[in-house]
């Protein structure tokens, strides 16, 4: 079967391990609480949260010892339910696989139906500014009615108060340690994400029920909106649990498990040296040639073509550095590669920030997206860390006789050559600053430079924020520490998970996965899937027709599960096969030719087939 470029391929198996992120607006996770950290609660509370990355592992083992209230509110979430194998759900069984995650978070973004809140109630919160005023407020602003008659009041807790309109919506996480290995993988994981999503969902009791805003806090009935868009909207209960799913979804329809709408991402862990292997299999276009492919083919030819032009740059420099310096990198080229996919990753980033990120700003003073929304991989270590671990595999590479300052010395001279950079790191020259990517001395930026560490106005001087960061007092995170990475310095590389890397194993995000997945599933080339993906509830709520919107619908990888299992059945054995039983060995291959009613096999033995 033709597809994307995350169909099967030999080079996948180089893949360590491999994560999913499915994110909704569809709806918001709340949990049934029943008490506090202040203590009981006197009536029915379905508390909202903003728990997700870091914080899941430290809300699941909660101590008031260690957390005190920090978490207290949120210990009786439901955040880790089971994941089970794809073998034991196709027999209709459930057998756990212990390496897998399957975590129930929530997910901070602002959406239509956050918005449309915002519109009703944020012109008296603003008059308010102490945060704990402001979030008290917002726990005596909405509440549920079902039609059972029951009433719930939404409470909400943040890390940092948010607008009176925002829910947290949710974020399904899958996360695989150990997947099996095979040229498959990508596939097989994710059809396994869906498999389990669909039987949690599946689970869902449906309770409708309306939403409804106390605009003043004397409950008075002037004051007390139902919020539509829909009017009668979908609670979701989880059976046996405290989990609920309130509809988050600005459209005049009650909410179906078909009709919820998600993007999903995918994350995968490699060796460093593999990492460029997989980067241009997973960004080749590999679909079939159709009208709605067109845009995805230019797209995915132009950002393969760019992975390329790096893996040259990265090459000639090599090439030209050996030409005129002492220490020269020739010989092991394994320690060769390590080095070379740790500096692509640093300079894929840099590129896409004077390419693409710098060259849209300045089409468009109002651009407020962050840098790795323009990235199609983001890289989930900061170029700081990419940059030490470089560090570390030269020092090894010239067996540790030099020391950080020598080896410092090396990477500038090594990717700081204005001609080379000129050919393949910028689109355009006016992408730059003049000289931003020379070496002279007389075009060299102090720490004290406004300018210093942005590339910019000078490549060499992002290479020395690494080593001698600016100690301006804008240049410190919130833990009060030095920041050595520029792009994490003007906030620009933030809201991704950061990882150490360990044993040179880096994590990788691709953030195209959604686009890659609908050149795969238009490849299947099904009339329902195509009509689920161009008639379903997403493309309504977006008002687009398009294949390849940023949303898929429960319905779509719904039908998409259902077509791969009927790939993967096997034909039942015609009653010809049935006659013939194993092959018997007749010669060896020193038999010039075999006897009559045998043949040569692949080992250039003669068999003869029996039959019953």
């Amino acid at each position: 079967m033709l597809g994307g470029s995350i169909a099967k391929n030999d080079v996948f198996k180089k893949i360590i391990s491999i994560g999913y992120e499915l994110e909704t607006a569809s709806l918001a996770k709340f949990t049934k609480v029943f008490e506090n950290a202040e203590g009981p609660l006197d009536d029915d509370v379905l508390l909202n949260t903003d728990t997700a990355g870091p914080n899941l592992e430290e809300v699941l083992s909660y101590s008031s010892e260690r957390d005190g209230e920090l978490f207290f509110n949120r210990k009786d979430e439901l955040l880790l339910v089971d994941s089970y194998t794809t073998a034991s759900l196709n027999q209709g069984k459930k057998t756990v696989d212990r390496n897998v995650k399957f975590w129930i978070a929530n997910d901070i973004t602002s959406s239509l139906f956050s918005n449309y809140l915002n519109r009703l109630c944020l012109e008296s919160e603003e008059k308010e500014s102490d945060a704990k005023t402001l979030a008290d407020k917002k726990n005596n602003l909405y509440t549920i009615e079902t039609g059972k008659g029951e009433i719930y009041k939404l409470h909400f807790e943040t890390l940092v108060p948010k607008e009176c309109g925002l829910f947290a919506d949710v974020e399904w996480i899958f996360t695989y340690y150990k997947p099996k290995r095979g040229d498959n993988l990508i596939i097989d994981t994710f059809v396994n994400v869906m498999k389990n999503l669909l039987l949690h969902l599946d689970s869902l009791e449906l309770h409708p029920c309306k939403l409804v805003a106390h605009l003043n806090e004397d409950d008075s009935t002037a004051d007390t909106v139902l919020v539509r868009k829909p009017e009668q909207r979908s609670l979701f209960y989880l059976p046996d649990t405290n989990m609920y799913y309130l509809q988050t979804q600005y459209v005049d329809e009650l909410l179906v498990v078909n009709d919820i709408c998600i993007t999903p991402q995918m994350t995968f862990s490699v060796h460093i040296k593999d990492l460029i292997d997989v980067f241009k299999e997973i960004i080749a276009f590999n679909g079939l040639e159709t009208e709605s492919l067109r845009d995805s083919k230019t797209i995915s030819e132009n950002r393969y073509t760019t992975i390329v032009n790096i893996e040259k740059c990265i090459d000639e420099l090599i090439i030209e550095y050996n030409k005129n310096n002492s220490h020269k990198f020739l010989d092991k080229k394994e320690e060769i590669q390590i080095i070379k996919n740790y500096l692509f990753m640093i300079l894929y980033k840099i590129y896409i920030y004077l390419n693409v990120y710098l060259v849209n700003k300045k089409a468009n003073a109002s651009y407020k997206k962050y840098l790795k929304d323009s990235l199609y991989f983001n890289s989930r270590h900061a170029n700081y860390d990419l940059y030490i671990e470089m560090r570390k595999c030269i020092s090894e590479y010239f067996l540790g006789e030099l020391g950080n300052e020598r080896i410092h010395d090396i990477i500038c001279k090594l990717v700081i050559q204005e001609n080379v950079l000129e050919k393949y790191l910028i689109n355009d020259s006016k992408n730059v600053r003049k000289k931003a990517f020379s070496i002279d001395k007389k075009y060299e930026l102090e720490p004290t430079n406004r300018n210093y560490g942005n590339p910019e106005y000078s490549l060499l001087s992002y290479f020395q924020f690494f080593e001698r960061p600016s100690q301006h007092e804008d240049n410190y995170d919130g833990d009060g520490e030095l920041m050595h990475d520029w792009f994490r310095s003007k906030r620009l590389d933030v809201f991704s998970t950061q990882m150490d890397v360990k044993k040179n194993i880096v994590l990788a995000e691709v953030r195209m996965f959604q686009r890659l997945l609908s050149n795969y599933l238009i490849s299947m080339n099904d009339d329902t899937l195509l009509e689920t993906m161009t008639n379903g509830a997403c493309n309504r709520i977006m008002r687009n027709s398009s294949p390849t919107i940023s949303q898929f619908s429960i319905a779509t990888l719904r039908r998409f599960v259902e077509l791969y299992d009927k790939a993967s059945i096997k034909p039942r054995k015609t009653e010809k096969a049935k006659r013939l039983k194993k092959t018997v060995l007749v010669s060896h291959s020193t038999r010039k030719r075999c006897p009559n009613g045998s043949r040569k096999n692949k080992l250039g033995q003669c068999i003869k087939y029996l039959h019953r």
